[in-house]
């Protein structure tokens, strides 16, 4: 059923049916200032037919009997019958040639039916070539594709961006700066796999400013001799001599020594960390570090007051 409803804000009345109100519980929105409201709330009483109007007359309802109307469909069966009959004579014009007089309509009709062999799908069914000796072949016979605006635009070759020798000219800094700033972060590692780079870093690094670490690498050092005895006369008094040597091909830094004493059963009776300056023989005060393939010799005396050591052990270490 048709309700007229009226907007509250513009006034404008139009129409609206029950699913309408039932879809959103009787909120619509105006066609005119799209405004929401209830539309059941602003509904128009229904105007009543005035005097004046007269009922529209009814429809004329076919009353024509069942039976005619088969009568109707049998003579329009006949007419087409018959048309169909006129078309089968044959045809007899008089500005045709004398042979063709002779001929029916089922001849005529087949004379003007286009033949098709079992080669005219594929005939008629032209693709464009793919293999550059398909297009060769193509182009020779007469071949010409159609070339659309989007083909040219895909094969056009590409613009040249601007400032492009600026560009390229930072992306190689960038690259040697990030080349540089790896050599300086693993530079100990590379001079321990290339010894040969070793003094150049230190001369580079002396130049810039910078340190060159040498490598610690405590595994490449070996014990080659150590003795420990007392001192005549001095009862109290210990002497330890060693030989220490640098197994790796590369420089390395002076390791520091740790000296243990121990007793009869294996007890821990003094341990003591030494330096380099502390531990190193006199005539090798002055060595800074330890290359390839060199060895360095310790030596030290203690005094050990009460204490009673019948052994000991030299640890290595960074």
């Amino acid at each position: 059923m048709d309700h007229i409803t009226r907007c509250p804000n513009c006034s404008t009345a139009f129409r609206v049916t029950d699913e309408q109100l039932a879809a959103y519980h009787g909120q619509v929105r105006c066609g005119r200032c799209a405004f929401v409201f209830d539309a059941l709330d602003c509904l128009l009483p229904p105007a009543a037919p005035s005097a004046d109007e007269t009922p529209a007359p009814p429809e004329p309802v076919d009353t024509t009997p069942i039976a005619d109307l088969y009568k109707q469909l049998q003579t329009d069966l006949a007419e087409e019958a018959e048309a169909l009959a006129h078309f089968s004579h044959p045809v007899t014009s008089p500005e045709l040639p004398a042979a063709t007089k002779a001929l029916d309509h089922a001849t005529l009709v087949q004379a003007a039916t286009p033949s098709f062999t079992e080669e005219a799908p594929d005939a008629l069914m032209e693709t464009a070539p793919e293999t550059p000796e398909q297009m060769a072949r193509a182009k020779a016979e007469g071949y010409r594709p159609i070339a659309l605006p989007e083909d040219d635009a895909l094969f056009a070759p590409l613009p040249i961006p601007r400032h492009r020798g600026v560009w390229i000219f930072a992306t190689l800094f960038a690259g040697l700066v990030l080349c540089l700033q790896i050599v300086f972060y693993y530079r100990v590692t590379l001079a321990m796999e290339y010894p040969a780079l070793q003094p150049r870093f230190t001369r580079l690094c002396n130049t810039l400013g910078c340190s060159m670490p040498l490598p610690h690498q405590a595994d490449q050092l070996r014990l080659e001799w150590s003795e420990l005895t007392y001192v005549p006369d001095h009862p109290t008094l210990i002497q330890l001599s060693a030989t220490l040597r640098n197994l790796a091909q590369y420089e390395q830094a002076l390791p520091l020594l740790e000296l243990t004493l121990t007793d009869n059963q294996e007890h821990v009776v003094a341990k003591r960390i030494f330096k380099p300056a502390e531990y190193l023989n006199t005539n090798e005060k002055t060595r800074q570090s330890l290359p390839g393939h060199d060895e360095l010799h310790a030596f030290l005396q203690l005094e050990t007051g009460d204490l009673k050591s019948s052994g000991y052990s030299l640890f290595w270490f960074y």
